[in-house]
This record gives C-alpha cells, structure tokens and sequence, in this order.
C-alpha cells in the first residue's frame, strides 16, 4: 500500500523489532534489542526479574513509545502507532482487547469480543436478540478453556484463575494473527497451567503466538523459540535447548557460570 514504510524482511518473519531501546529518566530499561518471529511459532521471551520483559513487551504493542529502534509487523512498519490500530492490523495481546467486564457475564464477555471481531464496536447496550447469534460461539470458546459451566456467572465473582482464562478466550475470539500473551498461567494451579498449555498450542496452528512467561515448563514444553533478556538487553536466543546450555543464560539466571570438567 502506498505510504506505508516497508522494509525488507525475510518472508516467513511476521514480526520484528530492530534495536529498540527505552530510557526512563536518564536509565536505559531496554537497550538496542531486536527480534524477529516467524509464522506460526510460539515465541517466548524470558528472563529473570527486572531484566526488561515488561517494558519490552509494551514497545512491541505501543503502550510505551520507543526512545529509539523501530517495530514491523508483517513489513510493515508499525512504530508509533496507537495500540488500537495496531490491533485492527491483527496483532493483540491478551490485556488490551480482552479486559474483563467484570459486571457483565462470562458469555457476554465473549459474546462482546466476537462483536468486535465482526467490525463493529462494543456495544453494552445492543438488544440482547442481536447478541444471542454469538452465544454458540461464544460458548464453543468457553469450552475450550473450560468456563462454559460458568458462562452465566458475573465476571467479578468468579476467580483469579478463571479470569486469567476468560481473558485468553475473549483473545481467542477475535481471531488475530499474532497473540501477545503476558504471563498466560499466572496465577494457574497445576491442572489449569496444564490445559492452558494445550490450548495455547492448539489455537496458535495458523498463527503466531508472542508469550512473557516465568514458568518454565510452559516455555520448554510449547515454545518454538525463546529470546533472553537480562539488564534490558538480548542476552540469547534460540531453541529452549540452546538457551539453556549458553552459559551467559545459567550465570543470569543462576548467579554462577556452568561447571567446566577439568581436561
């Protein structure tokens, strides 16, 4: 489309950041890290704590504006754009579009979020018949993440769990390209964290999923590739098996450097 920069990508990179950066006050939160995501991966981003992944994750969908660096989404250049456009270019993430309403239902949550997907703007006020085309849907979703025998309960009564869930259904609803996932299973119990992992890996066939996760049985378990951040910086990328074995990963993590055997 004329007008919009474009940048030579490789053809099976969705998404990429080149060398983005944020200060705050004179300190540098995110320093120079780039990223490319291929089609259809599950892309995690890890790191131990204060290392950057929050800030980082927020330069990606905008809600923080980078210092410097820039932002492609499918060649397409996407930095400064507001989150709202960024959405409507098909990539999301879990907290912007599926805030839960917590004085409407579980079934109306959703029910909401597929009206969106159909183009139009939420809309509380909709005559409950022009709603109720979306139930089967909605409640196909809610299955899926196994809220359906909650699906006429308030949002604000049912629990911290179930609300992490509805949050990735009202996601799943509007059927984006890219997911953007903070902390899928935060909160989960054992069996929950379970489930959540099989249905991120089910419905990221045919898309691409962006995840900041602390669990690292999740990670191992579903990701394609990890990036590692540390101090704001790239600290390595790769297969969950390459990071694990780079020694600047154990030493971040670990505070120690992997044993050497003597030759």
């Amino acid at each position: 489309m004329a007008g919009v920069p474009r940048a030579p990508m490789q053809p099976d990179i969705i998404l990429e950041a080149r060398s983005l950066g944020r200060d705050f006050n004179g300190f540098t939160a995110v320093d120079k890290v780039s990223l490319a995501v291929r089609k259809g991966d599950i892309h995690a981003i890890i790191g131990p704590n204060g290392a950057g992944k929050t800030t980082f994750f927020n330069l990606l969908t905008s809600f923080i504006k980078p210092s410097r660096g820039q932002v492609f989404l499918d060649g397409a250049e996407i930095t400064g754009k507001s989150p709202a456009e960024i959405a409507n270019l098909g990539m999301v993430r879990s907290f912007q579009i599926s805030a839960v309403f917590g004085h409407l239902t579980v079934l109306q949550n959703v029910r909401i979020a597929l009206q969106k997907r159909d183009g139009g703007a939420p809309n509380f006020w909709s005559a409950n018949r022009l709603l109720e085309r979306y139930n089967e849907r909605a409640l196909e979703i809610l299955r899926l993440v196994r809220l359906d025998s909650a699906a006429d309960r308030l949002a604000v009564e049912i629990a911290y769990g179930q609300k992490r869930a509805l949050e990735l259904a009202t996601t799943i609803a509007l059927e984006p390209r890219v997911i953007l996932l903070d902390e899928p299973t935060q909160g989960m119990g054992h069996e929950d964290v379970e489930h959540i992992m099989a249905l991120v890996k089910s419905f990221a066939a045919g898309r691409t999923v962006v995840m900041v996760e602390h669990n690292m049985k999740v990670v191992a378990g579903i990701s394609d590739r990890i990036t590692v951040l540390a101090r704001g910086s790239e600290l390595a990328s790769g297969t969950y098996a390459e990071v694990s074995a780079n020694e600047a990963v154990i030493e971040a993590y670990m505070g120690r450097k992997k044993h050497r055997s003597p030759n």
